[in-house]
Protein backbone atom coordinates (compact mmCIF):
# COMPACT_ATOMS: atom_id res chain seq x y z
CA UNK A 1 0.00 0.00 0.00
CA UNK A 2 2.91 2.45 0.64
CA UNK A 3 3.73 1.77 -3.15
CA UNK A 4 0.66 2.38 -4.51
CA UNK A 5 0.18 5.66 -2.66
CA UNK A 6 3.69 7.04 -3.23
CA UNK A 7 3.40 6.22 -6.87
CA UNK A 8 -0.16 7.32 -7.39
CA UNK A 9 0.52 10.67 -5.81
CA UNK A 10 3.82 11.20 -7.85
CA UNK A 11 2.03 10.20 -11.19
CA UNK A 12 -0.27 13.21 -10.47
CA UNK A 13 1.96 15.35 -9.00
CA UNK A 14 4.99 15.33 -12.29
CA UNK A 15 3.26 12.61 -14.63
CA UNK A 16 6.75 11.24 -14.77
CA UNK A 17 8.11 14.40 -15.98
CA UNK A 18 10.81 15.23 -13.25
CA UNK A 19 12.21 18.48 -14.58
CA UNK A 20 10.19 20.81 -12.62
CA UNK A 21 7.32 22.41 -13.10
CA UNK A 22 6.92 24.48 -15.86
CA UNK A 23 6.51 28.55 -16.41
CA UNK A 24 3.06 29.34 -15.47
CA UNK A 25 0.96 32.23 -14.01
CA UNK A 26 1.78 30.60 -10.36
CA UNK A 27 4.10 32.29 -8.20
CA UNK A 28 5.65 28.55 -7.45
CA UNK A 29 6.45 28.57 -11.12
CA UNK A 30 8.44 31.63 -11.09
CA UNK A 31 10.36 30.54 -7.52
CA UNK A 32 13.58 30.06 -7.24
CA UNK A 33 12.60 26.89 -5.20
CA UNK A 34 9.60 25.82 -7.92
CA UNK A 35 8.26 22.44 -7.49
CA UNK A 36 10.92 19.59 -8.82
CA UNK A 37 11.43 16.29 -8.35
CA UNK A 38 9.08 13.09 -7.74
CA UNK A 39 6.64 14.85 -5.61
CA UNK A 40 7.43 18.74 -6.66
CA UNK A 41 9.53 19.74 -3.38
CA UNK A 42 8.79 23.12 -2.85
CA UNK A 43 10.68 25.70 -1.15
CA UNK A 44 8.96 27.77 1.94
CA UNK A 45 7.33 30.91 0.81
CA UNK A 46 8.65 34.30 1.05
CA UNK A 47 6.58 37.71 2.24
CA UNK A 48 5.97 38.39 -1.57
CA UNK A 49 4.43 34.98 -1.95
CA UNK A 50 7.44 33.37 -3.93
CA UNK A 51 8.95 30.23 -2.92
CA UNK A 52 12.73 31.87 -3.09
CA UNK A 53 13.56 30.60 0.60
CA UNK A 54 15.02 26.47 0.18
CA UNK A 55 13.14 25.77 3.57
CA UNK A 56 13.12 21.53 2.42
CA UNK A 57 16.30 21.99 -0.25
CA UNK A 58 18.06 23.15 2.67
CA UNK A 59 17.35 20.15 4.72
CA UNK A 60 17.64 17.56 2.35
CA UNK A 61 21.17 18.98 0.72
CA UNK A 62 22.27 18.23 4.82
CA UNK A 63 20.61 14.86 4.83
CA UNK A 64 22.08 13.90 1.56
CA UNK A 65 25.38 15.92 2.21
CA UNK A 66 25.79 18.04 -0.88
CA UNK A 67 25.13 21.59 -0.55
CA UNK A 68 25.13 22.56 -3.59
CA UNK A 69 21.53 21.41 -3.97
CA UNK A 70 21.13 25.10 -2.28
CA UNK A 71 23.27 26.97 -5.35
CA UNK A 72 21.67 24.66 -7.70
CA UNK A 73 18.09 23.47 -7.15
CA UNK A 74 17.79 21.97 -10.77
CA UNK A 75 19.99 18.74 -8.89
CA UNK A 76 16.91 17.75 -7.71
CA UNK A 77 15.35 17.11 -10.87
CA UNK A 78 18.45 16.58 -13.10
CA UNK A 79 20.25 13.94 -11.61
CA UNK A 80 17.81 11.23 -11.03
CA UNK A 81 18.84 9.83 -8.03
CA UNK A 82 17.93 12.46 -6.00
CA UNK A 83 14.44 13.24 -7.66
CA UNK A 84 13.69 9.57 -6.48
CA UNK A 85 15.38 9.80 -3.02
CA UNK A 86 14.34 13.30 -1.98
CA UNK A 87 11.02 12.44 -3.00
CA UNK A 88 10.97 9.10 -0.53
CA UNK A 89 13.25 11.54 1.66
CA UNK A 90 9.91 13.78 2.04
CA UNK A 91 8.08 11.39 2.28
CA UNK A 92 9.72 9.42 5.40
CA UNK A 93 11.79 11.63 7.21
CA UNK A 94 10.16 12.29 10.69
CA UNK A 95 12.07 15.04 11.44
CA UNK A 96 12.43 17.18 7.93
CA UNK A 97 9.83 15.03 6.15
CA UNK A 98 6.04 15.92 5.54
CA UNK A 99 4.21 15.03 8.46
CA UNK A 100 0.06 15.06 9.52
CA UNK A 101 0.08 18.17 12.03
CA UNK A 102 -0.96 17.46 15.51
CA UNK A 103 -4.31 18.87 15.56
CA UNK A 104 -5.98 19.08 18.66
CA UNK A 105 -9.11 17.57 19.12
CA UNK A 106 -9.99 19.94 22.17
CA UNK A 107 -9.28 23.37 20.16
CA UNK A 108 -11.89 25.60 19.81
CA UNK A 109 -11.33 26.52 16.52
CA UNK A 110 -13.47 24.67 14.41
CA UNK A 111 -11.40 23.21 11.43
CA UNK A 112 -8.64 22.28 13.68
CA UNK A 113 -11.09 20.54 15.93
CA UNK A 114 -12.40 18.47 13.13
CA UNK A 115 -9.02 17.64 11.50
CA UNK A 116 -7.95 16.73 14.67
CA UNK A 117 -11.41 14.23 14.78
CA UNK A 118 -12.24 13.08 11.37
CA UNK A 119 -8.07 12.00 10.85
CA UNK A 120 -7.54 10.86 14.46
CA UNK A 121 -5.25 8.08 13.83
CA UNK A 122 -2.82 10.10 11.50
CA UNK A 123 -1.88 12.73 13.83
CA UNK A 124 1.63 13.31 13.70
CA UNK A 125 2.58 10.06 11.43
CA UNK A 126 4.86 10.99 8.20
CA UNK A 127 2.82 10.30 4.94
CA UNK A 128 4.67 6.78 4.61
CA UNK A 129 3.52 5.65 7.38
CA UNK A 130 -0.37 7.25 7.35
CA UNK A 131 -0.44 4.79 3.97
CA UNK A 132 -0.88 1.51 6.04
CA UNK A 133 -3.71 3.54 7.30
CA UNK A 134 -5.25 3.79 3.53
CA UNK A 135 -5.88 -0.36 3.56
CA UNK A 136 -9.25 0.30 5.99
CA UNK A 137 -10.04 3.70 4.67
CA UNK A 138 -9.13 5.72 2.11
CA UNK A 139 -9.76 8.80 3.44
CA UNK A 140 -6.74 9.05 4.48
CA UNK A 141 -5.26 8.85 0.73
CA UNK A 142 -7.26 12.49 0.18
CA UNK A 143 -5.78 13.45 3.64
CA UNK A 144 -2.12 12.81 1.71
CA UNK A 145 -2.85 14.04 -1.60
CA UNK A 146 -4.21 17.60 0.50
CA UNK A 147 -1.01 17.77 2.38
CA UNK A 148 1.22 17.03 -0.44
CA UNK A 149 -0.89 19.93 -1.98
CA UNK A 150 -1.61 22.03 0.45
CA UNK A 151 -4.25 22.29 3.02
CA UNK A 152 -5.16 25.75 3.73
CA UNK A 153 -6.40 26.83 7.36
CA UNK A 154 -10.45 26.83 7.73
CA UNK A 155 -10.90 23.86 5.48
CA UNK A 156 -11.99 21.05 6.20
CA UNK A 157 -13.21 18.34 3.31
CA UNK A 158 -15.05 20.84 1.09
CA UNK A 159 -12.38 21.02 -2.11
CA UNK A 160 -10.60 18.40 -2.82
CA UNK A 161 -6.61 18.32 -3.33
CA UNK A 162 -5.96 19.59 -6.83
CA UNK A 163 -5.95 17.19 -9.94
CA UNK A 164 -8.22 14.62 -7.40
CA UNK A 165 -9.60 12.70 -9.98
CA UNK A 166 -6.41 12.23 -11.88
CA UNK A 167 -5.02 11.16 -8.00
CA UNK A 168 -7.96 8.43 -7.49
CA UNK A 169 -7.80 7.11 -11.04
CA UNK A 170 -3.90 6.31 -10.25
CA UNK A 171 -4.26 4.89 -6.97
CA UNK A 172 -7.55 2.99 -8.41
CA UNK A 173 -5.19 1.56 -11.38
CA UNK A 174 -2.30 0.78 -9.05
CA UNK A 175 -4.31 -1.05 -6.60
CA UNK A 176 -6.61 -3.16 -8.43
CA UNK A 177 -4.92 -4.11 -12.05
CA UNK A 178 -0.99 -3.19 -11.39
CA UNK A 179 -0.85 -4.46 -7.81
CA UNK A 180 -4.01 -6.70 -7.75
CA UNK A 181 -4.19 -5.30 -4.21
CA UNK A 182 -7.69 -6.97 -2.69
CA UNK A 183 -6.74 -10.43 -4.42
CA UNK A 184 -3.05 -10.79 -3.32
CA UNK A 185 -3.11 -9.64 -0.06
CA UNK A 186 -5.67 -9.32 3.11
CA UNK A 187 -4.24 -7.06 6.00
CA UNK A 188 -0.37 -7.66 6.22
CA UNK A 189 -1.07 -11.40 4.67
CA UNK A 190 -0.91 -12.66 1.76
CA UNK A 191 -3.72 -15.20 0.07
CA UNK A 192 -2.51 -18.74 -0.65
CA UNK A 193 -1.84 -19.64 -3.56
CA UNK A 194 -4.99 -21.45 -5.56
CA UNK A 195 -3.64 -24.45 -7.67
CA UNK A 196 -7.21 -24.62 -8.93
CA UNK A 197 -6.72 -24.75 -13.02
CA UNK A 198 -3.32 -24.05 -12.71
CA UNK A 199 -0.75 -25.86 -14.69
CA UNK A 200 -3.80 -28.79 -15.24
CA UNK A 201 -0.94 -31.03 -16.02
CA UNK A 202 -0.19 -31.99 -12.43
CA UNK A 203 -3.04 -33.40 -11.80
CA UNK A 204 -1.37 -36.55 -13.71
CA UNK A 205 1.48 -35.74 -12.03
CA UNK A 206 0.22 -36.08 -8.48
CA UNK A 207 -2.08 -38.70 -9.13
CA UNK A 208 1.19 -40.99 -9.88
CA UNK A 209 2.55 -39.38 -7.38
CA UNK A 210 0.12 -40.63 -4.83
CA UNK A 211 1.06 -44.29 -5.86
CA UNK A 212 4.95 -43.74 -4.34
CA UNK A 213 6.63 -45.37 -6.91
CA UNK A 214 9.90 -47.24 -6.03
CA UNK A 215 12.25 -48.44 -8.33
CA UNK A 216 12.94 -52.07 -8.33
CA UNK A 217 13.73 -52.50 -12.38
CA UNK A 218 10.20 -54.65 -12.56
CA UNK A 219 7.93 -52.22 -11.24
CA UNK A 220 5.67 -51.70 -14.30
CA UNK A 221 4.09 -49.13 -13.42
CA UNK A 222 7.55 -46.81 -14.00
CA UNK A 223 7.64 -49.26 -17.28
CA UNK A 224 4.88 -47.30 -18.51
CA UNK A 225 6.69 -43.92 -18.49
CA UNK A 226 8.84 -45.02 -21.39
CA UNK A 227 5.91 -46.63 -23.55
CA UNK A 228 6.43 -44.80 -27.30
CA UNK A 229 10.64 -44.29 -26.40
CA UNK A 230 13.29 -47.16 -27.70
CA UNK A 231 13.51 -47.81 -24.13
CA UNK A 232 9.60 -49.63 -24.58
CA UNK A 233 10.92 -52.85 -25.22
CA UNK A 234 13.84 -53.29 -22.91
CA UNK A 235 11.98 -51.95 -19.97
CA UNK A 236 9.94 -54.59 -19.98
CA UNK A 237 12.10 -57.64 -20.92
CA UNK A 238 14.25 -56.40 -18.58
CA UNK A 239 16.93 -56.01 -20.40
CA UNK A 240 17.88 -52.36 -19.54
CA UNK A 241 20.16 -51.61 -16.52
CA UNK A 242 17.37 -51.09 -13.73
CA UNK A 243 19.29 -47.81 -13.09
CA UNK A 244 18.68 -46.04 -15.99
CA UNK A 245 17.49 -42.76 -15.24
CA UNK A 246 13.92 -41.83 -15.55
CA UNK A 247 13.14 -38.63 -14.56
CA UNK A 248 13.07 -37.27 -17.95
CA UNK A 249 10.34 -40.11 -18.93
CA UNK A 250 8.17 -38.99 -16.16
CA UNK A 251 7.88 -36.03 -17.54
CA UNK A 252 7.84 -36.54 -21.19
CA UNK A 253 4.52 -39.16 -19.99
CA UNK A 254 2.99 -37.07 -18.02
CA UNK A 255 2.87 -33.78 -20.72
CA UNK A 256 2.00 -36.18 -23.48
CA UNK A 257 -0.84 -38.29 -21.56
CA UNK A 258 -2.24 -34.46 -21.13
CA UNK A 259 -2.04 -33.42 -24.56
CA UNK A 260 1.64 -32.09 -25.35
CA UNK A 261 4.07 -33.82 -28.23
CA UNK A 262 5.93 -33.87 -24.82
CA UNK A 263 10.27 -34.53 -26.72
CA UNK A 264 9.16 -36.48 -29.30
CA UNK A 265 8.33 -34.07 -32.00
CA UNK A 266 10.83 -33.20 -33.99
CA UNK A 267 13.35 -34.20 -32.18
CA UNK A 268 15.19 -37.49 -31.77
CA UNK A 269 13.29 -39.79 -29.88
CA UNK A 270 15.93 -40.82 -27.91
CA UNK A 271 15.67 -37.46 -26.41
CA UNK A 272 12.25 -38.71 -24.64
CA UNK A 273 14.30 -39.34 -21.38
CA UNK A 274 16.93 -37.13 -21.36
CA UNK A 275 16.46 -34.41 -18.77
CA UNK A 276 18.33 -31.79 -20.13
CA UNK A 277 16.58 -31.75 -23.23
CA UNK A 278 13.53 -30.05 -21.26
CA UNK A 279 15.19 -26.61 -21.91
CA UNK A 280 14.84 -27.42 -25.52
CA UNK A 281 11.90 -28.42 -25.87
CA UNK A 282 9.97 -27.55 -28.64
CA UNK A 283 6.54 -26.69 -27.71
CA UNK A 284 7.65 -24.25 -24.10
CA UNK A 285 9.65 -21.48 -23.60
CA UNK A 286 12.15 -20.95 -20.05
CA UNK A 287 10.61 -18.31 -17.99
CA UNK A 288 13.36 -18.48 -15.69
CA UNK A 289 12.07 -18.22 -12.24
CA UNK A 290 9.70 -21.39 -10.60
CA UNK A 291 5.82 -20.94 -11.04
CA UNK A 292 3.77 -23.91 -9.92
CA UNK A 293 3.73 -26.58 -12.74
CA UNK A 294 6.69 -25.64 -14.45
CA UNK A 295 9.40 -28.20 -15.67
CA UNK A 296 12.43 -27.54 -13.51
CA UNK A 297 15.89 -28.37 -15.19
CA UNK A 298 19.25 -29.05 -13.98
CA UNK A 299 22.72 -29.98 -14.53
CA UNK A 300 24.26 -32.86 -12.13
CA UNK A 301 27.21 -34.88 -12.72
CA UNK A 302 27.34 -37.17 -15.46
CA UNK A 303 23.83 -35.48 -17.02
CA UNK A 304 20.97 -33.78 -15.56
CA UNK A 305 17.11 -34.04 -13.63
CA UNK A 306 13.96 -32.72 -14.57
CA UNK A 307 10.97 -32.68 -12.68
CA UNK A 308 7.56 -30.39 -11.78
CA UNK A 309 7.61 -27.54 -9.36
CA UNK A 310 5.05 -28.49 -6.51
CA UNK A 311 5.59 -25.26 -4.32
CA UNK A 312 8.15 -24.46 -2.00
CA UNK A 313 9.38 -24.77 1.46
CA UNK A 314 10.75 -21.67 3.21
CA UNK A 315 12.98 -20.46 0.50
CA UNK A 316 13.19 -23.83 -1.00
CA UNK A 317 11.37 -24.74 -4.13
CA UNK A 318 10.01 -28.63 -3.56
CA UNK A 319 10.09 -30.64 -7.25
CA UNK A 320 7.89 -33.42 -8.05
CA UNK A 321 9.71 -35.55 -10.06
CA UNK A 322 10.92 -39.27 -10.76
CA UNK A 323 14.47 -40.94 -9.99
CA UNK A 324 14.53 -39.03 -6.95
CA UNK A 325 16.52 -41.19 -4.52
CA UNK A 326 14.88 -43.89 -6.98
CA UNK A 327 11.38 -42.72 -6.19
CA UNK A 328 8.76 -40.92 -7.64
CA UNK A 329 8.27 -38.24 -5.08
CA UNK A 330 8.79 -34.53 -3.81
CA UNK A 331 12.03 -33.02 -2.76
CA UNK A 332 13.43 -29.63 -1.89
CA UNK A 333 15.91 -27.88 -3.95
CA UNK A 334 17.56 -24.31 -3.85
CA UNK A 335 15.75 -22.09 -6.35
CA UNK A 336 19.27 -21.61 -8.24
CA UNK A 337 20.05 -25.06 -8.58
CA UNK A 338 17.87 -25.20 -11.56
CA UNK A 339 18.77 -23.24 -15.12
CA UNK A 340 15.34 -23.61 -16.81
CA UNK A 341 11.93 -22.99 -15.59
CA UNK A 342 9.73 -24.20 -18.73
CA UNK A 343 5.69 -23.67 -19.64
CA UNK A 344 4.29 -24.77 -22.42
CA UNK A 345 4.07 -21.63 -24.92
CA UNK A 346 0.55 -21.43 -24.70
CA UNK A 347 -0.07 -21.62 -21.09
CA UNK A 348 -0.68 -17.89 -19.71
CA UNK A 349 1.74 -16.40 -16.74
CA UNK A 350 0.11 -13.83 -14.21
CA UNK A 351 1.58 -12.24 -11.32
CA UNK A 352 -0.50 -14.14 -8.75
CA UNK A 353 1.75 -17.90 -10.29
CA UNK A 354 5.22 -16.74 -8.90
CA UNK A 355 3.61 -16.97 -5.56
CA UNK A 356 4.67 -20.52 -5.07
CA UNK A 357 1.83 -22.53 -2.46
CA UNK A 358 3.60 -23.63 0.73
CA UNK A 359 4.00 -27.78 0.16
CA UNK A 360 1.88 -29.53 3.11
CA UNK A 361 4.30 -32.31 3.94
CA UNK A 362 8.03 -33.35 4.52
CA UNK A 363 10.00 -33.11 1.44
CA UNK A 364 13.34 -34.85 1.77
CA UNK A 365 16.38 -32.83 0.99
CA UNK A 366 17.60 -33.12 -2.29
CA UNK A 367 18.99 -36.53 -3.49
CA UNK A 368 21.08 -38.67 -5.77
CA UNK A 369 19.20 -37.84 -9.16
CA UNK A 370 20.88 -41.14 -10.08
Amino acid sequence: MQKIVFLALGYAETRFKLLGEEISSFNSSKSIYKGREFHQLTGTRDGNGFYNSPGPYENYAKAVGNQNIISHPDLICKNIHYAIDSAGWFWTDPNWGKKVPLWSSSSNVKYIKFRADYFSKALGKPLNEVSHLVEDDEKYFWLQAKLLNGYPKGEKLEIDPNGWKTRKNAFDILKNNVFEFNIRCKGNEQLNFNTEGRAPWMKIAWEEESKKLVETGSNKEIQKFFNGTPYEKSMKDGSTNESISWCGAFVNWVMTKYGYAGLSKNQDQYDTVRALKWSEWSEGKNIGKPVYGAIAVKKRSGGGHVGFVAGKVGDKIVILGGNQGNALKCSKYNITDYFAYMIPNNYPITEIDYNLPEYIGNPSEKESEV
